[in-house]
């Protein structure tokens, strides 16, 4: 099918598919372009998040794309919508998010997923801060069968917002002719043949999951474990130096973590000095602050997310939900109908909180049929609940 093909089939109803984990929708998404109901190729996805989902399975090699069995064991709920790029799907992604979420600057970019000549693996040509720290850059002359995707970064601020966001970071809100721009170019682009849209319920409120596990002693020496000097993003080599090493760094706590879940006794020995004595001192750290055995898997999993922006955490008033609510519908009315909704609710791991999570799915569903009149809800999630039960 090429590029510019229209899906050859509309459903009769417009499918608004609910799971509880974010990569459960790839999936459903595969199905409704299999059966013609979403183009095999040149999509946009309109994505409404506190999380930018753009990261890639670091060791996940890039065939496994092409092998759904493989590919859905790989996928986790941050690194979900690339291989949908690399794959041909998606070429345009616009990432709407709430006041809170500062991981991406605001604007334009445009960037490469490829399967990297070396690894066998999938990279990314973008420089940005947020796929350096994850070891996922490569430059363009190392990829193949790369895909290029332009990424438009949109904050939606509801007017009157006057919520405080805990960030180590300012979120440029941008202003007025940004945002039209933005919508113009959208209303353009997304009439032209038929879109997915995704929307995770963390949009409207979202807790950092390791917010209240650390003090601050202990959070200090993370950031120092885990912590790292960027290069010069202008020089290739840099670059190249500074993922490789990043990599290392990462599989190397990964491992002394590991490590320490099945011994807490035996403290693994680094490669480096310094970071041997800082994780010495954070084990010990860690081991005085709690009666409780350490889970030090969780301990590696929340270093892994301080880099220079803190996860997004934002537990919104119901007068915030709703003005984020009113706001996404009056977006959703000024753009062309999609052809297929998915929506996660992320509450199971409170990223969305679980005393919050069914009121804004009920207030979303209610927005949604006002907006688009005509639509079938699965909860495909009680499907999931009900299997395990």
């Amino acid at each position: 099918m090429a590029s510019d093909e229209k899906p050859a089939r509309r459903f009769k109803r417009l499918p608004v598919v609910i799971e509880e984990d974010h990569n459960e929708v790839v999936p459903h998404i595969h199905r409704a372009i299999a059966t013609r109901h979403l183009a095999l190729s040149g999509m946009s996805l309109v994505h409404l998040d506190s999380h930018p989902d753009l990261l890639l399975p670091v060791n996940m090699p890039a065939d496994y794309v092409f092998n759904k069995e493989m590919l859905y064991r790989s996928l986790s709920i941050e690194n979900w919508i690339l291989p949908l790029v690399f794959a041909g799907h998606i070429n345009r992604i616009y990432w709407l998010r709430p006041p809170w979420a500062p991981q991406l600057p605001e604007g334009e970019i445009s960037f490469y997923v490829g399967m990297c000549r070396k690894s066998g693996k999938l990279r990314v040509t973008c420089t940005e801060t947020y796929f350096l720290t994850e070891g996922l850059f490569a430059p363009q002359s190392q990829l193949i069968n790369e895909k290029e995707v332009t990424l438009y970064v949109i904050t939606i601020k509801p007017d009157g917002w006057t919520g405080k966001m805990k960030s180590t970071k300012p979120v440029n809100v941008g202003d007025n002719s940004i945002h039209l721009n933005w919508l113009k170019d959208a209303q353009e682009k997304l009439s032209e043949r038929p879109f997915l849209l995704d929307i995770d319920l963390d949009f409207f409120s979202t807790k950092d999951p390791f917010y209240d596990e650390f003090t601050s002693e202990q959070t200090a020496l993370l950031r120092d474990l885990f912590g790292y000097t960027l290069p010069n993003k202008k020089n290739v080599g840099d670059l190249t130096e500074f993922t490789a090493a990043r990599i290392d760094q990462l599989q190397e706590l990964e491992k002394a973590f590991e490590q320490l879940q099945e011994n807490p006794d035996l403290i693994p020995q680094m490669k480096d000095q310094k970071r041997q004595a800082v994780l010495e001192k954070l084990v010990f750290c860690l081991r005085s602050s709690s009666h409780q055995p350490v889970d030090f898997g969780m301990v590696y999993q929340a270093g892994c997310t301080m880099d220079d922006t803190d996860l997004p955490h934002h537990v919104s008033s119901p007068v915030q939900i709703k003005q984020l609510m009113d706001s996404c519908a009056d977006i959703l009315q000024q753009l062309s109908p999609p052809s297929f909704i998915t929506v996660a609710r992320s509450s199971s791991d409170d990223y969305c909180p679980q005393d919050q999570v069914e009121a804004i799915q009920a207030s979303l569903i209610s927005m949604l049929l006002d907006v688009y009149k005509d639509i079938e809800i699965k909860k495909l999630y009680e499907v999931s609940l009900a299997e395990h039960s």
